[in-house]
């Protein structure tokens, strides 16, 4: 202890004071240099409740022989960068899958709802039962990949479809969201969801009904 007040009386301050300054000054500036230019894309997300619905599609509109369903999905989000450097979201995607142990086997079924447009949410909302009515004037733009800038959120109301259902699949689905961004260049989970699809869910959805998949509040995610 005594050594150390030794070399602080030592200390030529005059001299080494201007010093000490200087390289705080240069080590603030380095900082703010990496913070505003330099620091790496930081992405925050925040999303909604996902709802599902299906629209009916009759031979009289398809003009096929028989009547099947388009599944759907809107979910809003939030996509904000706080690093310095842009970050490029290439894809967005949410995966059905179900597997259902028989006596003698086992059966597995998955499907790939994937992303098609971003919607004007409240044009969308008042006309989403009408789905050619929709198609025509809420859609914003079809899903194509987007940069994120530096603090300046991109708002989207986007919607995932996958192939017709034929027949409603039934059972007890887990449910993944997943983003794929340029930088991580690999599917990352979001959130998970569990939805029983059964008879009285696919009544409902055939006669023009949808349902929030399970999420109790709206989630954040750093990635």
């Amino acid at each position: 202890m005594n050594y150390l007040v030794f070399l602080v009386q030592q200390i030529n301050w005059v001299i080494t004071l201007p010093i000490l300054v200087s390289s705080i000054s240069l080590l603030v500036s380095f900082y703010t240099l990496w913070k505003i230019h330099l620091s790496p894309f930081k992405l925050l997300i925040s999303f909604g409740d996902p709802t599902l619905k299906t629209y009916k599609v009759t031979p009289q509109i398809s003009g096929g022989k028989s009547t099947w369903f388009i599944p759907s999905i809107d979910i809003p989000f939030t996509f904000i960068n706080s690093g310095a450097k842009s970050g490029k979201i290439i894809n967005l995607r949410m995966k059905f899958f179900s597997k259902k142990r028989g006596i003698n086997k086992t059966s597995e079924y998955e499907e790939i709802f994937e992303a098609r447009w971003c919607v004007k949410y409240s044009d969308y909302n008042s006309k989403q039962n009408d789905r050619f009515l929709w198609l025509k004037e809420s859609i914003e733009n079809e899903w194509y990949p987007f940069y994120v800038l530096k603090d300046k959120p991109e708002n989207k109301h986007i919607i995932l479809e996958s192939s017709r259902w034929d027949k409603f699949p039934n059972g007890n689905f887990n449910i993944s969201l997943e983003l794929l961004t340029e930088e991580s260049n690999m599917w990352k989970k979001l959130k998970n969801y569990n939805f029983d699809l059964g008879k009285f869910e696919e009544s409902q959805l055939k006669h023009g009904s949808s349902f929030c998949l399970p999420c109790n509040d709206i989630t954040k995610q750093k990635l």
